[in-house]
């Protein structure tokens, strides 16, 4: 049962801030804090109620941060993040999105026009 508190806490958190600025009217909720800012507190549960010994649970922590898998899904996460950054600054989201929803209105006038 203790074993799932820190993903417990984590989801109160990022759910409950997202449910409370919902609330309060800000635009995209869920994006008004990091889910990473949410993690930081179940990762410290997570290791100070620990039943073995803090020394023991921060290398247990760290060793299963270095595994291969893990480190490969937190740099796929992170460059992500750094590609949509870099794509919304360029702008080239709304050109697909213009560019895309041009060719589209044309085919399905084209579509339609067919008997």
């Amino acid at each position: 049962m203790f074993a799932f508190l820190p993903l417990i806490i984590f989801l109160a958190l990022y759910l409950g801030s997202g449910i409370y600025f919902s609330f309060i009217g800000l635009g995209n909720p869920l994006h008004q804090i990091s889910p990473l800012v949410c993690l930081l507190p179940a990762l410290f549960f997570a290791v100070l109620f620990n039943k073995n010994k803090i020394q023991h649970s921060i290398d247990t922590l760290i060793k299963g941060m270095g595994n291969k898998t893990t480190l490969t899904v937190c740099l796929i996460f992170l460059f992500a993040g750094a590609f949509s950054t870099i794509t919304e600054s360029l702008g080239s989201i709304n050109v697909i999105t213009n560019t895309n929803s041009h060719y589209m209105a044309n085919i399905w006038t084209i579509m339609e026009e067919k008997p």
